[in-house]
């Protein structure tokens, strides 16, 4: 599954008009990753990631089965990248030029 960010591009609405762009699934789950450098919760996750609740746990199932991310119970369940999600942060962020957080 794929979402769908907007964007302002040449004359519409008071000048702007607007292109939805696709992510596809490296980049969602890279925007995932970036989003888990500190232990986040599962709301946080999809109100930052532009995602739906469906959509989050299958991309985050799928990125804990991989190890690049573990879940957290204490205080609260929560999401936390793995050293081997960060380097997979590191050489996928450099390709799609993302910003690291």
């Amino acid at each position: 599954m794929e979402s769908s960010l907007i964007s302002k591009s040449g004359p519409g609405i008071d000048g702007d008009s607007f292109i939805i762009k696709r992510r596809n699934e490296l980049r969602i789950m890279t925007d995932l990753l970036s989003n888990t450098f500190q232990p986040i919760r599962v709301t946080h996750i999809l109100y930052r990631t532009n995602l739906s609740y469906g959509q989050t746990k299958k991309y985050l199932s799928a990125l804990h089965d991989m190890g690049l991310v573990e879940e957290l119970t204490v205080p609260y369940r929560s999401y936390l990248i793995t050293e081997k999600g960060r380097a997979f942060v590191r050489i996928v962020a450099g390709e799609l030029k993302v910003p690291m957080k």
